[in-house]
């Protein structure tokens, strides 16, 4: 309202070419009185709308300006900058309310892990020497430099969760290494690794959930079709460590991270467990096309082999980190404490390291933390193409193993939809038990048979609830030790001949209903004239216990009669991406012709009599019936039955 007159005056005044002193000084008093009236409406506004303090600490809220992104999250503030507190103010539509990260406290809680990491480790220079040797980047550059790409990724993860005020999750997999043999379950390296960040994801006001879903003595496949069973469906971070038994091959850990950039909600960081050049390779070939860019190599040979390392475990004081080297985290005599198992002070040292690199990601929010925005957060959503792989597999199990090419482009490549059941533990989702409709023992479903040691004569009632006689036997001895926290069990459906048919269904499980191909999914379902079962599923596997118990064990691809939707299996083959100390483990069954799908046997009398395919609710429920018997008779409890422990299938 004051404008307008001014303006007019100054117009006015430039016509006439002249501008005397009592004008020119009404003018400026006029300006000074609107910039002191925008100034008290600012300060009025911004008191109003944003987060203010109630301490008698400065406080500097930052937020960006109103924006709206492809994760749902819209943000509006201001900024306001002075001496003391940096707290961030993050508004969502989804939540609608606030999240506050106080540097002040969260750049103490940082710096008091780094003092704790230096002492643990014989001060700084040398714990940063061993930091440096235990965890590589894929971008080749010094992780703890200003200029880490891996960071920098990491630390826009972070963000992520902090926006969408979700909690931050990260799951283990691997086997007996990470599961911590030889020591108790909590005394293994994720966990410590967890304790150590607790104190950061608190203060920025999101859970952080660390999941250790390792199983001993298992290889990469058949864990790595079953991500969503062991891990869960929403991990940020998952891990690989089965490389032990694997050599330097790198076609299971292409294969696996293929499998949890497409069947997991997000598309996670990676933590591989290993120190072998091309395994190193392939993740890093993948990093430089945008896949898990901030993935990181824990190469514990090389950190706790080091000369530093030497150095201080030899020292007539070792600092706290090196005190007790050689001790085990379990009683003396406990399973597991082989040569190759890491000492408890060594996880120690594994879940230091890891959690070091995260720190720094911290450190980086604090020192950056104008520069965030939901527009800089890492797109952590579910892949739905990927690179051509690294690796060819010429096989005729190529398209579950590593996916086909794009019709409309070869340079993508897409995974099928996979299902899993399994009745490993520990498991998340879909136990096997979920499928089976008919050939259990009566016996099958009491937990405690679990252990019991059975006869011949058992098996004649139907499939019996088991776990392997050397798994059992370490079992035994493990609760002897008062079970050292382990979760983990393999656990098996074993029969003979004697046992007779295993009856499953297996449901045909559509993408996720963000998926673009459900509805053409479901409307091709309903109008299908066909009910050939090959049009709907396109392969299954069925996995055994990876345990040798000698010449006279079931030959799982050779002594099972299978059918399939009502039709006999002519064959099956062995798969070479499963497979434990040289044995295959598991098999792949064709889907026969004249094989059809069907409704659930238990509950197809209240179906939609009008659309067959459709129940009361309106969803699609039909599937494929699958019934197993053991065909050889000579196979034997003794001598080892035929056993089940996995049921993969794709559509």
């Amino acid at each position: 309202t004051r404008k307008a007159p001014i303006q007019n005056s100054f117009s006015q005044k430039k016509n006439k070419g002249k501008l005397s002193l009592k004008t020119l000084a009404h003018l400026l008093l006029c300006i000074a009185f609107l910039i002191m009236s925008s100034g008290i409406f600012y300060v009025y506004s911004f008191l109003g709308s944003t987060y203010q303090s109630t301490s008698e600490t400065n406080v500097m809220s930052i937020t960006s300006p109103k924006t709206n992104n492809n994760d749902g999250i819209s943000q509006e503030g201001s900024i306001n900058k002075s001496n003391g507190v940096v707290s961030q103010d993050i508004r969502s539509n989804n939540v609608g309310d606030n999240k506050i990260i106080n540097v002040d406290v969260l750049t103490e809680a940082l710096d008091k892990i780094e003092r704790e990491f230096y002492d643990r480790y014989g001060g700084k220079e040398d714990a940063i020497s061993i930091l440096k040797d235990g965890i590589q980047s894929v971008d080749n550059k010094s992780w703890l430099s200003d200029t880490s790409t891996n960071v920098q990724q990491l630390s826009n993860r972070i963000f992520h969760s902090i926006a969408n005020k979700s909690p931050f999750i990260i799951s283990f997999a691997g086997y007996s290494v990470t599961v911590g043999r030889g020591n108790h379950f909590e005394q293994s390296y994720p966990f410590i690794m967890r304790d150590i960040l607790l104190p950061l994801f608190n203060n920025v006001g999101i859970e952080l959930q660390v999941k250790n879903s390792a199983i001993g003595g298992i290889p990469s496949f058949p864990y790595g079709f079953c991500l969503k069973n062991f891990l869960g469906s929403n991990s940020d971070v998952v891990s690989w460590d089965f490389g032990m038994n694997e050599g330097n091959d790198a076609k299971g850990l292409e294969s696996y991270f293929r499998h949890a950039m497409t069947s997991l909600d997000k598309n996670p960081m990676f933590i591989v467990l290993d120190n072998k050049a091309p395994r190193k390779r392939l993740i890093q070939e993948y990093a430089k096309k945008g896949y898990a860019p901030d993935s990181i190599f824990l190469d514990r040979d090389k950190m706790t082999k080091s000369e530093t390392a030497k150095k201080l475990i030899s020292s007539p004081s070792p600092p706290k980190g090196f005190k007790d080297w050689d001790v085990w985290g379990s009683p003396k005599g406990a399973p597991g404490q082989s040569p190759w198992h890491p000492k408890f002070k060594e996880h120690e040292m594994m879940g230091w390291a890891i959690a070091m690199y995260f720190v720094e990601a911290f450190k980086y929010i604090v020192e950056n933390i104008h520069t965030f925005s939901s527009e800089t957060t890492i797109k952590n959503k579910k892949l739905t193409s990927l690179p051509e792989p690294v690796y060819k597999d010429n096989s005729d199990h190529s398209a579950i193993t590593i996916g086909v090419p794009n019709s409309d482009n070869s340079n993508e490549w897409h995974m099928s939809h996979t299902s899993c059941r399994t009745s490993f533990k520990p498991n998340m989702s879909g136990p096997l038990s979920d499928i089976i409709t008919s050939g259990l023992s009566p016996e099958a479903n009491s937990p405690e048979n679990v252990m019991t040691d059975h006869k011949e004569e058992d098996f004649e009632k139907g499939w019996l609830v088991d776990v392997g006689t050397v798994e059992k036997k370490t079992k035994r001895k493990v609760e002897s030790f008062g079970g050292m926290g382990y979760i983990d069990m393999k656990i098996a459906l074993y029969g003979t001949s004697k046992s007779g048919a295993l009856e499953m269904w297996l449901p045909y499980e559509e993408e996720d209903e963000d998926s673009q191909n459900v509805n053409q999914s479901k409307k091709s379902l309903r109008s299908m004239d066909t009910r050939r079962a090959n049009q709907y599923f396109k392969s299954l596997i069925l996995c055994e216990v990876n345990e040798k118990r000698g010449n006279d064990e079931c030959n799982f691809s050779q002594d099972l009669h299978i059918e399939i939707g009502g039709a006999k299996v002519a064959s099956v083959s062995k798969m070479n991406a499963a497979a434990y100390l040289k044995k295959q483990i598991c098999i792949h069954v064709e889907i026969p012709s004249e094989a059809q799908i069907s409704k659930h046997p238990l509950t197809a009398s209240s179906y939609n009599n009008e659309d067959p395919f459709l129940n009361f609710d309106g969803k699609t429920d039909i599937g494929l019936e699958v019934k197993v018997s053991v065909s050889n008779e000579n196979v034997s409890f003794e001598n080892g039955a035929c056993s089940i422990s996995h049921v993969v299938w794709t559509n």
